[in-house]
């Protein structure tokens, strides 16, 4: 507290008093009266007392934290990585053993076989006491070929070239909470936009250090401060949706009724075989699996195993997950938990479930206040470490969801939001109908 010269020019900033104040506190900048002035120092007091007291507990936390549970914990997930790797590389070491022995016996057998017809060939023309020259040329010619050959398997050892296997540093990351808050009033101020070319699909995914979009008719791979890293061309038409694997450090790009990885790298794509054509319409990768939505008549989720191969290991149908007459619009992933977007296509009701990733046991379900007007899929995105961003876009609106299944905050939002995606820790990309605008948190 501060007693100054002007304290006179001010009157007590309590409710209905209208005494003249005598000091100004400097922690809440108000003014107050001899007699709310003490009043608002014991209130100060035992306000401080309570933030000390908390202190404390956090003190006695830290003091009786046993870490070691979480350590082993890690431990084990580090010790699966390894023997998952030391698996892979047995695996490619047999298959390389295997070629090389193949190839060596394919080119001793060749061999063995043109000795042979060399040999009938010899004893035909001893037979016949017939040689010239053209003859003799031409068997002096292919006797050579054979040496060649003999020599290089017989140096065999100099021919084979075995590169140092790369190791890169990131495999293993630690991942920093997002903890921070989201502020209704940050979403005002379009920090960066982008529009898209006609032709480009919404979906967009990333991951701590880049987002992948699409830009017809490139797949762009953007940094943080929206500058394209790489592109590639992408002539495999429709993407209804796009996630990131930290497990095979890929997006998962879902096509019509194909499924693609892309590196983000070298921007390699490649296309995964399956088992049947489904049409694949939403997907989410955990660290051990990767789920895809499959909308047809009977919508459901199949999970797939990522590591050492991706082979389908689960599948849940209606009416476990949703009823017949319902699609599941989207599916997001974050901390053993699966989120679900379905959208009811008989009274056009829209709703948020979320789900246990291993058994897609229902732990809260959330209806919205929506009446979807248009055939077009509800998105969201994880934000902090268990709440959600909802896209509204048919009230143009952003939906702020808490870990317990309740609407915290409803953020009006000027363009039609179609999807959201947060990349890095504090920027969030709002795919709209004609581009996209990212905002820093």
């Amino acid at each position: 507290m501060n007693s100054g010269q002007n304290q006179t020019l001010f009157l007590c900033t309590v409710s209905e008093c209208n005494r003249e104040s005598c000091a100004l506190c400097r922690c809440c900048e108000e003014n107050y009266c001899l007699q709310h002035l003490i009043a608002h120092t014991g209130s100060r007091k035992r306000a401080l007392n309570c933030l000390n007291d908390e202190i404390n507990k956090l003190d006695q936390q830290i003091k009786i934290l046993n870490i070691q549970p979480a350590i082993e914990n890690c431990r084990q997930k580090f010790e699966q990585w390894r023997v998952e790797c030391h698996n892979r590389i047995d695996k490619y070491f047999e298959r390389k053993i295997f070629q090389f022995h193949r190839f060596i016996d394919e080119k001793i057998d060749d061999q063995r076989t043109e000795i042979h017809r060399l040999q009938s060939e010899v004893d035909e023309l001893i037979n016949r006491h017939e040689l010239n020259d053209q003859d003799f040329n031409s068997l002096r010619s292919i006797i050579n070929d054979v040496g060649i050959e003999i020599d290089y398997v017989k140096k065999i050892y100099d021919q084979v070239n075995i590169d140092p296997l790369p190791i890169d540093d990131n495999l293993i990351s630690i991942n920093k909470p997002n903890n921070f808050k989201l502020n209704p009033s940050s979403l005002s101020i379009i920090d960066a936009a982008i529009n898209h070319p006609q032709g480009s699909y919404g979906a967009l995914a990333g991951n701590e250090k880049c987002l992948l979009v699409h830009l017809t008719p490139n797949l762009i791979l953007m940094d943080k401060r929206m500058n394209t890293i790489q592109q590639i061309a992408w002539p495999y038409g429709v993407i209804s949706s796009i996630c990131w694997s930290s497990t095979k450090k890929r997006f998962v790009v879902i096509g019509k009724s194909s499924i693609y990885l892309v590196d983000g790298r070298n921007m390699s794509i490649e296309s995964l075989k399956m088992m049947e054509k489904r049409k694949w319409f939403s997907c989410a990768c955990s660290d051990t699996s990767l789920f895809l939505s499959i909308d047809e008549i009977n919508p459901s989720i199949v999970e797939f195993h990522l590591l050492p191969s991706i082979r389908m290991v689960n599948q849940w149908k209606s009416p476990y997950l949703c009823a017949k007459d319902e699609c599941i619009d989207h599916i997001s992933y974050n901390n053993s938990t699966l989120v679900l977007m379905i959208s009811n296509n008989v009274d056009r009701s829209v709703r948020m479930e979320l789900r246990l990733s291993k058994t897609l046991e229902l732990i809260w379900s959330l209806k919205f206040d929506i009446i979807r007007q248009q055939r077009k899929a509800f998105r969201c995105c994880s934000i902090n470490s268990n709440e959600w961003l909802v896209a509204d876009y048919q009230n143009r609106r952003l939906l702020h969801v808490e870990k317990d299944g309740k609407v915290k905050t409803i953020i009006p939002y000027d363009l039609i939001p179609c999807h959201v995606v947060l990349f890095g820790s504090n920027l969030l990309a709002v795919s709209r109908k004609n581009g996209i605008n990212f905002h820093r948190l």
